[in-house]
């Protein structure tokens, strides 16, 4: 049950674009530990590859994907001390 309202509730936030807002200059990393063909194992650390591109196309779709090269850079130009 806690499972179904935490996904509703992130649904809810992320169709509103509300998440544009409350993650507005903020990098989230997401990782993932196995994707591979076949079912999911049991310790929940493997995901399918049919499911790995759904959550790509997700994160294509509602948010500004960028290579974590990208992010690292950003933020060491941010943290610089200023001469």
């Amino acid at each position: 049950m806690k499972r179904l309202i935490k996904d509703l509730v992130g649904r809810a936030i992320v169709t509103s674009r509300l998440s544009a807002l409350l993650l507005r200059n903020t990098a989230v990393v997401v990782a993932f530990h196995r994707v591979q063909d076949g079912p999911a194992d049991s310790s929940g650390l493997t995901i399918g590859v049919d499911l790995f591109e759904r959550y790509c196309r997700f994160f294509r779709r509602h948010f500004r994907v960028t290579p974590l090269r990208a992010v690292v850079d950003r933020q060491e130009m941010t943290d610089a001390p200023t001469p």
